[in-house]
């Protein structure tokens, strides 16, 4: 479970953290990422949650950035029962 991993790093160290995280979930391991970064959460995720005022929603990975802006201005993806 990593926190904003990217937060204070510079873009070759983004690019290496990122590499590593793709490279253990094809190794196997499941990686939870919490980020302020809707373009780093859609490269690395299979999945993508976002809570907006308490509530759990999955957003669409093939509407990219775009589903959570949608979150934002009141057009949500699926809610979830938490």
């Amino acid at each position: 479970m990593l926190d904003e991993p990217d937060a204070y790093l510079d873009a070759l160290s983004r690019a290496t953290l990122e590499r590593q995280l793709v490279q253990n979930t094809r190794n196997g391991s499941m990686v939870l990422i919490s980020t302020h970064d809707p373009d780093m959460a859609v490269r690395l995720a299979r999945r993508l949650f976002a809570i907006e005022e308490g509530t759990l929603h999955e957003l669409s990975l093939v509407d990219g950035p775009k589903a959570i802006i949608d979150l934002l201005t009141g057009d949500a993806g699926e809610e979830l029962s938490v």
